[in-house]
């Protein structure tokens, strides 16, 4: 006996709740995947499967299953992917619209997956992939330490995008600020 499952494959990531499973046997047989512990039915007497399944955001362990007519298994293989259909969230930006830099950027977002942010400003694009959890904030943040020191007096425009492992995207809007050292610096040493 021979069960072959062409889709999904495994370590697959999919950015849609509509999953295409594409398995086919040798011979006749009751195909059904098991989802986490949730067995579900393919077909029944079949030689095959090619049309697909809405499962939830999240893991996936499943287990392509091929079963006789008494339920005695002839053959199974593990799938394990990961679907995340929703897009991030940008919750909020720094320097706020129209105030003055800080000495850096920082954008607030929600997305259990994120791949990548990448800040935007004086034809510059800077991208990380290593930001933390803000505990007290309750979701993802991520600062860019930036010298701006060259466009002091100027007033520059610069937005964010983050972007999970599905290639999701969320985009702030631009949002133009000053740049003033010399009055960041007055309120540094208290004057």
């Amino acid at each position: 006996f021979e069960l072959n499952v062409f889709a999904p494959l495994d370590g697959s990531i999919f950015d849609s709740r509509s999953i295409d499973f594409n398995v086919a046997v040798n011979r006749e047989a009751d195909l059904k995947y098991n989802d986490n512990g949730d067995v579900r039915t393919l077909c029944n007497n079949c030689e095959g499967y090619t049309r697909s399944k809405t499962l939830g955001n999240g893991w996936h362990n499943l287990t392509i299953l091929a079963l006789d007519d008494d339920g005695d298994l002839l053959d199974s293989e593990k799938v394990e992917i990961l679907i995340d259909s929703d897009e991030p969230s940008i919750k909020h930006t720094l320097p706020k619209r129209n105030g003055f830099y800080e000495g850096f950027f920082q954008v607030g977002y929600g997305e259990l997956n994120p791949e990548s942010v990448t800040l935007h400003y004086a034809g510059i694009d800077v991208t990380r992939t290593d930001c933390p959890f803000d505990f007290v904030l309750g979701e993802q943040t991520c600062r860019f330490d930036i010298d701006l020191t060259q466009y002091d007096g100027q007033e520059l425009e610069y937005w964010f995008d983050v972007t999970d492992i599905a290639g999701n995207k969320d985009e702030s809007r631009a949002d133009a600020f000053k740049v003033d050292l010399t009055m960041q610096k007055m309120r540094y040493i208290g004057n």
